[in-house]
């Protein structure tokens, strides 16, 4: 346990070794500090930013809540209609219409396969207004977000750290670099009469 120990505090430049200098052990307790804020913020700042991942998904759940899916009937064949309109390319643009479930007809661009002829009846998602929309939030989309938010967070964190340490090395190796010139400076002058 006492080797387990002696390694340890070698790592953290804490053996009390002659010959480490003291920005020897300022490095070693800036890394040390380092690891100790990301091993304790990233499962808090992880936490914190799922719940707040998780409230927005409830959030917008309950916003599409009333949105429906209903049956567009085509108005066009999807070979006359504009294939790649939204960045898709095996998807094409149609004219179509469906009911709206306050009531009343409803026109407009749908997105269908590119196999789609007119008279097809195809499922769009609408607003209680019949508005087109996008197909709600299930609760599958809404862990994903939370696991994306909160890997990003957590890679953001060990980013930020990392380049705080590597600002911190900087100046520590500028600060080693300035000691190593002074003990030249002293030491240089007697090699050099010495031959």
């Amino acid at each position: 346990m006492s080797e387990r120990r002696e390694q340890v505090a070698r790592m953290l430049c804490c053996d009390h070794n002659p010959l480490r200098r003291r920005v020897d052990r300022i490095e070693a307790g800036i890394s040390a500090g380092l690891v100790i804020a990301f091993v304790l913020a990233a499962p808090l700042l992880g936490f914190y930013i799922g719940r707040l991942a998780d409230n927005a998904g409830i959030r917008e759940q309950k916003a599409e809540q009333n949105w429906s899916a209903v049956h567009a009937t085509l108005l066009q064949s999807a070979s006359s209609g504009q294939v790649g309109a939204g960045g898709d390319w095996d998807t094409a643009w149609v004219q179509a219409s469906w009911r709206a479930p306050a009531g009343g007809l409803r026109y407009g661009l749908v997105a269908t396969p590119l196999n789609a002829r007119q008279g097809d009846r195809i499922q769009v998602w609408v607003t209680r207004t019949g508005s087109l929309t996008h197909e709600p939030l299930s609760r599958v989309g809404v862990l994903d977000r939370i696991g994306f938010a909160v890997i990003t967070t957590v890679v953001g964190l060990a980013v930020a750290l990392s380049v705080i340490g590597a600002c911190a090395r900087m100046a520590v190796n500028r600060r080693r670099i300035a000691g190593w010139e002074r003990g030249w400076a002293s030491i240089g002058p007697r090699w050099t009469s010495l031959r």
